[in-house]
């Protein structure tokens, strides 16, 4: 390369435009996303991915989330004496095409449930434990009696 810089210095506008177009090449690699840093603080899950938002770098819903199998919600379920607890992945939720809408229908005004935006992208729904509240269905087993 000295070479080449040498027979340069007499044309500084072929030299200009050779760094011009090292740099334009250099500033288009894309770097390997194993190498990386992440900039946030915890490891985001597969449905999310690190973004910054207002200069702020946090786990967000990836916009190419796509799925069909509504299985895939696996929603948690916590039953207490007083009240049930239902916990659903909002990426998986927008994944589906369910977003805001979803969200939205789980505020039923006629109801005195708690929706709530959880850590790590996950929507909860809390509601009392009495049949017919809230469209509850209540059933008992041998073990919750």
């Amino acid at each position: 390369m000295p070479h080449l810089m040498e027979r340069m210095v007499g044309s500084g506008l072929l030299w200009l435009a050779l760094v011009s177009c090292i740099l334009t090449q250099a500033s288009a690699v894309q770097r390997d996303p194993s190498t990386v840093e992440d900039k946030c603080e915890k490891a985001c899950r597969p449905e999310e991915e690190c973004l910054a938002l207002n200069s702020t770098w946090g786990c967000f819903c990836r916009q190419d989330l796509n799925s069909s199998d509504v299985h895939s919600l696996q929603p948690q379920l916590d039953c207490g004496p007083r009240e049930i607890k239902v916990k659903v992945d909002k990426c998986l939720l927008g994944g589906l095409g369910l977003g805001e809408e979803v969200i939205a229908y789980l505020r039923d005004p006629n109801c005195s449930s708690i929706l709530q935006t959880e850590e790590r992208n996950w929507v909860s729904v809390t509601s009392p434990v009495q049949a017919s509240a809230c469209r509850n269905i209540l059933e008992r087993n041998q073990t919750h009696a």
